[in-house]
């Protein structure tokens, strides 16, 4: 969130996607080798808990990523467009997804196959390097963020 409370595109606080840190050559063999699939406005592209066997990249549209509470609200986390990647987290640590991710508007998205990414990895060091540094910048954003949280009293943070 910014400091005024509204949501903010993740791509744009200050931290790279991890897709867009890998060399331009092989984001692109990558995405040309992904089927891409479309989905509707309001349609569930991926819910948590699902097994993660790769991550998507957006193309075209907007998708929401956050959590269908128990009443069936959602709560969004944040609102991701062209360009923007999610999900590898939970592949790469070889877990189930921790996010609902939901299209806002029409979507186009490519679905990069984790084994294929990890081929790719495995033969370009530099880019598994950019990758770990890409992670390692989003971690210390989601540290600050704490950290903010946490200063001062509850009575001041709450206002």
């Amino acid at each position: 969130m910014s400091e005024t409370g509204q949501l903010v595109p993740l791509s744009s606080a200050g931290t790279a996607m991890l897709f867009a840190a890998l060399p331009a050559a092989l984001a692109a063999r990558l995405r040309d080798r992904a089927p891409a699939r479309r989905f509707a406005e309001g349609q569930v592209i991926q819910q948590r808990g699902e097994t993660a066997r790769g991550f998507w990249l957006i193309e075209e549209g907007a998708v929401a990523v956050g959590q269908f509470l128990a009443d069936g609200d959602f709560r969004q986390v944040a609102l991701l467009g062209p360009g923007d990647s999610y999900g590898e987290l939970a592949w790469l640590a070889a877990r189930r997804r921790v996010v609902d991710a939901v299209a806002r508007e029409a979507a186009v998205l490519r679905h990069i196959d984790g084994a294929r990414f990890e081929r790719a990895l495995a033969e370009d060091p530099a880019a598994m390097r950019r990758l770990l540094g890409a992670m390692a910048g989003q971690l210390q954003e989601v540290l600050n963020l704490m950290a903010r949280i946490r200063r001062g009293t509850a009575t001041a943070r709450a206002a």
